[in-house]
């Protein structure tokens, strides 16, 4: 026998999965090593598996948010065009009626037409404020999204 030089080991299992007695060292300490090395990996995998099942429900929350928006994105353009629609069947309304008036219009229909055209000033005052609302929740959703997607 040489001076420094291994034994041969006794256990061919440990010794094909790589964990040979090591100089200095014995197969009992190499063994607990493993035991420990192994207690440290299931405590860590213990306490990511919440936070990956945290990042999985954030991902969830993300994707439905993306569908509420083009939901509310498509019922905004469906009522848009609803508006124009009743906008125009009004505005042909408006223009058969003061053709048809003739030059003596009574006051009645004036005022009431006047008053009309004030109810759509103040509610298209109230849709411009509305879109700027949505213009901002969408600026917000989307720097939601960022963050969800692209942490800092």
């Amino acid at each position: 026998d040489e001076i420094g030089s291994e034994p041969p080991v006794a256990d061919a299992s440990i010794a094909d999965a790589g964990f040979a007695k090591t100089a200095g060292g014995d197969a009992a300490s190499d063994v607990a090593d493993l035991g420990a090395a192994r207690d440290v990996v299931q405590a860590l995998v213990r306490s990511t598996n919440p936070l990956g099942r945290a990042m999985d429900a954030l991902a969830e929350d993300a994707e439905s948010m993306r569908v509420e928006l083009r939901f509310w994105r498509r019922e905004r353009l469906k009522h848009a065009r609803r508006v124009a629609e009743e906008r125009e069947r009004w505005r042909e309304k408006t223009n058969l009626k003061t053709n048809g008036a003739g030059v003596g219009g009574s006051s009645a229909a004036d005022d009431a037409l006047a008053q009309t055209e004030a109810d759509i000033e103040r509610v298209t005052e109230k849709i411009e404020a509305a879109r700027l609302d949505v213009a901002a929740n969408d600026a917000t959703i989307a720097r939601l999204l960022a963050m969800v997607v692209t942490p800092s």
